[in-house]
């Protein structure tokens, strides 16, 4: 099948732990089962701040709005004392228990994706270009990079998580809207803003923006953009990870130490560490900084990353922010792997 150049998204699938992990809930309100832990980091192009006649583009109500509510939260934080630091650290505490699969959904922007759509038509009109491209056997390239060993079948998995991920953040969209209303008596109190309201808002709009996300995925798979790719680089980091977790591979500083052992301890000290299973996490807070440095070692493509509007590959939004989400992703999995291990 031909190709058209590829699009400056890129989707990393980044597996967390082992697919053995397969009877952890996600987390989520409905108790879904996640059959493998995996991030799925959503790299995308820099948004143009000029408009195609060369004049800058002025932000829209909701960039407006979401910079404002960005600057207030952050001088919440910055108080001393009182009422607005305390909302600020229970808000912080409240976005640290949001499943990271919602949040890796909420960063996958469809406004800076492929265009699949004819924004002056109907949401439902495929645009002319993509629908050229399948007819004639082509399609537009999202590389959905993967590592073999860790996860041998990306869309797939993608697939299984998307299926319940995208009717869940609808539900729960319209259920926080519907509860905003209820939260009208709190207005009457002075001084101190409505905060259930705001609260309310906030996660009906986190919800839709991982439903949007999701939704613009699901369209991806759909029109046979998603192509999943080895990524070379992600593959050495998970290999020495499993290799170095295999029990047939204990510490050196183990093997040393059995020199002074006697023939019959050596045998069963081998016969013991092979009845213990490998260590489920594949990825940790310390190794975060190699799988980054791996995530930047992008494998060349058959095709040229120009975009049709002129933009690089140079213009890809930088790693800044992945390391803390894959963080708050590792202590998530690692919380659920201990309620799991209980529940057994």
């Amino acid at each position: 099948m031909s190709k058209l150049p590829p699009s400056l998204m890129r989707l990393y699938a980044l597996p967390i732990a082992r697919p053995s992990s397969s009877a952890l809930r996600t987390g989520s309100t409905n108790g879904a089962i996640a059959p493998q832990p995996v991030y799925y980091y959503a790299r995308m192009p820099k948004k143009s701040k000029l408009k195609a006649d060369g004049t800058r583009s002025k932000p829209s109500l909701l960039q407006r709005g979401t910079k404002f509510a960005t600057k207030t939260w952050t001088e919440w934080g910055q108080a001393e004392g009182g009422w607005k630091l305390k909302v600020h650290n229970w808000g912080e505490s409240i976005y640290e228990r949001i499943d990271f699969e919602e949040l890796a959904l909420k960063a996958v922007d469809p406004a800076l994706g492929p265009k699949l759509k004819q924004e002056s038509e109907s949401s439902h009109t495929v645009s002319a270009e993509v629908k050229k491209a399948v007819e004639s056997g082509q399609t537009v390239v999202v590389p959905l990079y993967h590592p073999p060993s860790a996860l041998p079948d990306p869309l797939a998995h993608l697939k299984n998580l998307l299926s319940e991920r995208t009717p869940n953040h609808r539900k729960w969209m319209t259920i926080w809207i519907a509860v905003s209303p209820l939260t009208a008596p709190f207005a009457i109190i002075p001084i101190i803003p409505n905060i259930p309201f705001f609260f309310c808002i906030w996660r009906a709009w986190s919800h839709w923006r991982a439903y949007r996300g999701a939704k613009f995925l699901n369209e991806l798979i759909e029109h046979r953009c998603l192509v999943p790719t080895p990524h070379p680089a992600l593959e050495g980091y998970y290999n020495s990870v499993i290799s170095a977790q295999s029990p047939g591979n204990p510490p050196s500083a183990a093997s040393t130490a059995t020199d002074s052992k006697s023939p019959g301890d050596v045998v069963a000290s081998q016969a013991a560490s092979k009845s213990i299973p490998p260590e489920p996490l594949l990825l940790s807070r310390p190794l975060i900084p190699k799988l980054l440095s791996a995530i930047e070692q992008e494998p060349s493509l058959p095709s040229s990353p120009a975009a049709a509007d002129g933009t690089t590959q140079q213009e890809m939004t930088k790693l800044t922010g992945l390391g803390p989400e894959l963080a708050r992703a590792v202590d998530q999995v690692s919380l659920r792997i201990s309620d799991s291990t209980k529940s057994h």
